[in-house]
């Protein structure tokens, strides 16, 4: 049961049906008084890994004195 219009108009979007189950879940969880467990997929942890090297390096990035297409073709790979 979709508990938001939020919810419904993701699922007409093509978003997949386990993360909308996810999301769901979650923003049902504060009426139920129950605690929301993190989902620890390798490939989620990856992903937040890569997240978090991209972070790092833009904040390192030198804005005056850096190449920006070579700063944007090493973080986002193709």
């Amino acid at each position: 049961m979709l508990l938001s219009y939020g919810l419904h108009c993701a699922l007409l979007a093509g978003v997949l049906k386990e993360v909308i189950d996810r999301a769901a879940s979650i923003l049902g969880s504060p009426g139920n008084n129950q605690t929301i467990d993190r989902m620890h997929y390798e490939r989620v942890l990856a992903q937040d890994q890569q997240y978090k090297n991209a972070l790092e390096k833009m904040l390192a990035f030198d804005k005056i004195h850096g190449d920006l297409r070579s700063f944007f073709e090493e973080i986002l790979p193709l």
